[in-house]
C-alpha cells in the first residue's frame, strides 16, 4: 500500500473539521429542552452539516476514484462512519438527564449497535456513488489518451 498523498491528507483534514463543527453544533443545540430555543444561525449551521455532508462525501469519493486510490476509499468510508459513532455517542452524551429515564450512556450504547450497520452502509453508498463515478472519469480519460485520433 503506497503511502497518503496530500489529496488523502487534505480529504482526512476536512472530515475532521466537519466533526469538529458538528460537535459545536450539537454542544450547542442538544442540550436545549426546547428546540424553539434555537437561534437562526444554529438552524443554517445545522442545515448546512445536513445537506453538505453526504454532498462532501460524494465528493471525496470522486476524487479518490478518479485517482484509482481504492484503499483510501475504503479507509474514508470506516473513518467517517466512525466519525459518525462518535459524534452519535458525544451528543448522546450531551443530553440532559431525566429523572427516572435509563441513562445517556445506556441510551448511546443501544443507539451505537442499533445505528452502526445502517449507518456504515449509506456512508459506503455514498463514498461508493462518487468513487465510481470519478473511475469512470478516469477510465474514459485513459481510453480517450490511447486512442488514435483522427488526422
Amino acid at each position: 500500500m503506497s503511502r497518503p498523498s496530500a489529496l488523502e491528507y487534505a480529504i482526512a483534514g476536512t472530515w475532521f473539521a466537519v466533526w469538529v463543527l458538528g460537535v459545536v453544533w450539537a454542544s450547542r443545540t442538544v442540550p436545549l429542552a426546547d428546540p424553539g430555543q434555537m437561534t437562526h444561525a444554529d438552524v443554517r449551521l445545522g442545515l448546512t452539516l445536513a445537506i453538505g455532508s453526504p454532498l462532501l462525501l460524494v465528493a471525496c469519493g470522486w476524487f479518490l476514484g478518479r485517482a484509482g486510490r481504492w484503499v483510501f476509499v475504503g479507509a474514508l468510508t470506516l473513518y467517517v462512519w466512525g466519525l459518525l459513532m462518535v459524534g452519535y455517542v458525544a451528543a448522546m452524551l450531551m443530553m440532559p438527564v431525566t429523572p427516572g429515564m435509563a441513562d445517556d450512556d445506556t441510551a448511546a450504547g443501544a443507539g451505537v449497535a442499533l445505528l452502526a450497520v445502517p449507518a456504515l452502509l449509506v456512508v459506503a453508498v455514498l463514498v461508493g456513488l462518487g468513487a465510481g463515478a470519478g473511475a469512470l472519469v478516469r477510465a474514459w480519460r485513459l481510453r480517450r489518451s490511447v486512442s488514435p485520433t483522427a488526422g
